[in-house]
């Protein structure tokens, strides 16, 4: 596997991972800036809006039959925060080139696409095309609608309001519906401009064919950018404590409830110590809430930890009956004192380092996965490649998972409970 990293121009950066036993080749490209819950709407719709049609192309039905000529070549995009950076991504995906009948140079075709996209977009007197426009907003509107069904994930978008409030990670990136709403054809064009001006780029590219030439019509679009001014973004954001625990009970006409511990750390954490401790704490079947609050106390119906590096925030997600909210919060937090105090089996712990010691010699397996670890080496800023990241895993005695749990204070309660 050889990669190698290219400077293309103002805060844009070329990863290529060449990796010969693929049969596919996968492009990424990640817009980047400041995550501003006023504006991220509407460059998520703008977004959704790139991948359906181009001027080349100007309807989803005529990049559809391009992209089956191609092989079935797909392309894609998503959002994601990371604390207070918001990352914007248009994917690609194509089988290699020595598959190709007619000895296509698929890569470089899959970049055309994304760059036509990107670069050129469907869009006539400032605005993006009423009619496609109409179909990815009622999308969005439909998705958010959707997940506010989803009552576990209602209620961690309900528990990030106080969590994080006063920060942007209190907001979900799809934004409201009545943001959406309020979007038209021309305000989603601006935002689309403003993306491309204001967005730091990183382009990761991994498969058999995985090559600078290749990607050259992306290379090309953005040296002719001319109006660039990349806005300066923090990947660290740690999240301040509150003074005092705050508690939340908002009632719902539902059968389950849904209890969410949220703790902070003033501590900057080492994220392979992080990852063992979680593993250990919450994360796995084999975890201490699992075996103890879950099995043996039968508390709940699930209960896992999750943990927000940027914000050097921990979240414990459950379902419970809200009669047994006191008990589960006394017993999980008992279960993180349990590691604080060292009061855990050594076999527990190689347990787990073993588990997550697979799981990173799996990173090789595919072109996401390792699209996915060349990300966090420049998300964390330091050296997560496999072989390291091994040797790193293999360290971590119990006086670091130690200390990891000892950083953490409760900070937030939030209890989604049936009506009475």
């Amino acid at each position: 596997m050889k990669e190698t990293t290219q400077h293309l121009g103002d805060a844009v950066e070329l990863v290529t991972i060449q990796e010969p036993k693929f049969s596919t080749d996968v492009l990424h490209v990640m817009l980047l800036l400041p995550y501003e819950p006023e504006k991220s709407p509407a460059y998520c719709l703008a977004m959704s809006m790139l991948a359906q049609s181009c001027r080349k192309y100007p309807n989803n039905k005529a990049i559809s039959a391009r992209l089956d000529h191609l092989y079935g070549l797909s392309i894609g995009t998503g959002t994601v925060a990371y604390g207070d950076t918001l990352r914007l991504t248009f994917s690609a995906s194509c089988i290699a080139d020595r598959y190709a009948f007619g000895g296509e140079a698929l890569l470089r075709e899959a970049a055309q696409i994304a760059a036509d996209c990107l670069f050129d977009p469907n869009v006539t007197d400032g605005a993006f095309d009423p009619g496609e426009f109409a179909i990815q907003q009622r999308e969005a509107i439909d998705a958010i609608r959707n997940d506010t069904l989803d009552l576990r994930l209602f209620a961690r978008q309900r528990f990030h309001r106080t969590f994080f409030e006063g920060e942007p990670s209190a907001f979900d990136t799809a934004g409201t519906i009545e943001q959406v709403e309020a979007l038209g054809p021309q305000s989603v064009y601006a935002a689309y401009q403003e993306l491309l001006r204001r967005a730091s780029v990183r382009i990761y590219c991994v498969g058999p064919d995985a090559d600078a030439e290749a990607l050259a019509p992306l290379r090309d679009g953005f040296a002719a950018l001319t109006d660039r001014a990349p806005a300066p973004f923090t990947l660290r954001s740690p999240s301040p404590c509150k003074d005092e625990v705050r508690r939340v009970t908002e009632r719902l006409p539902i059968q389950q409830s849904k209890l969410l511990l949220g703790f902070k750390s003033e501590t900057p954490l080492d994220i392979v110590h992080l990852r063992v401790f979680n593993a250990l704490f919450g994360a796995m079947p084999t975890s201490l809430l699992f075996a103890n609050v879950r099995e043996r106390m039968s508390l709940c119906y699930y209960c896992v930890s999750a943990f927000y590096a940027e914000k050097q925030g921990l979240i414990v997600d459950s379902g419970i009956d809200s009669a047994n909210a006191g008990r589960v919060e006394e017993a999980v937090r008992e279960q993180l004192a349990v590691i604080a105090e060292g009061r855990f089996e050594d076999a527990a712990l190689e347990n787990v380092k073993r588990a997550l010691t697979s799981a990173v010699r799996g990173i090789g397996d595919t072109p996401g996965a390792i699209v996915a670890n060349a990300f966090d080496k420049f998300r964390f800023g330091e050296d997560l490649s496999p072989a390291v990241y091994l040797e790193r895993i293999a360290a971590v005695t119990r006086e670091d998972v130690m200390a990891v749990a000892a950083a953490y204070r409760l900070d937030t309660v939030y209890l989604l409970e049936e009506e009475k």
